[in-house]
């Protein structure tokens, strides 16, 4: 259900923005890959039968990397699926979304920087400036419902 809210973002800043910052669709870009890599290693987390051929085939694609011996070692530590690779994708599943965040908060900057309410560049006379005022919102609103999160949840 994410994926879909996801797609259905990315095609409406392919739609509406076309003169949007470059910055911005760049760090959407890794915001996407970021969010399918926590998703994949959240998938081969169980080791199930389908977790661990998923996780077999889908590190093996690794194998046309240049220097894919040193890198497959030092990332997931054996040649072969193990605990030592499980392990490894659980600290980086865990650590990941911190880094998502840090990107969703650089790429809403850069959002907000360039006029992010005039999408279809119309010449208009009520611009509306997002970057110190929208900004400041956005990080309340992120405060706030962080507050109410760990309120309800923990």
């Amino acid at each position: 259900m994410l994926f879909f809210f996801v797609f259905l973002h990315i095609f409406k800043a392919i739609l509406f923005s076309l003169s949007s910052s470059f910055y911005s669709k760049v760090f959407g870009i890794i915001i996407f890959l970021l969010l399918a890599g926590i998703s994949f290693f959240g998938y081969i987390l169980p080791l199930g039968q389908m977790s661990f051929w998923g996780a077999t085939v889908i590190l093996n694609l690794l194998s046309v990397a240049p220097f894919y011996d040193n890198f497959y070692l030092y990332i997931f530590g054996d040649f072969s699926f193990n605990t030592v690779t499980v392990s490894r994708i659980f600290t980086l599943h865990f650590f990941l979304p911190f880094v998502l965040l840090f990107f969703v908060v650089i790429h809403l900057f850069f959002l907000h920087l360039n006029l992010s309410s005039n999408n279809l560049n119309l010449i208009s006379l009520y611009f509306v400036y997002f970057f110190p005022t929208i900004l400041i919102i956005d990080f309340f609103f992120f405060l706030k419902f962080y507050f109410f999160f760990f309120f309800f949840f923990f």
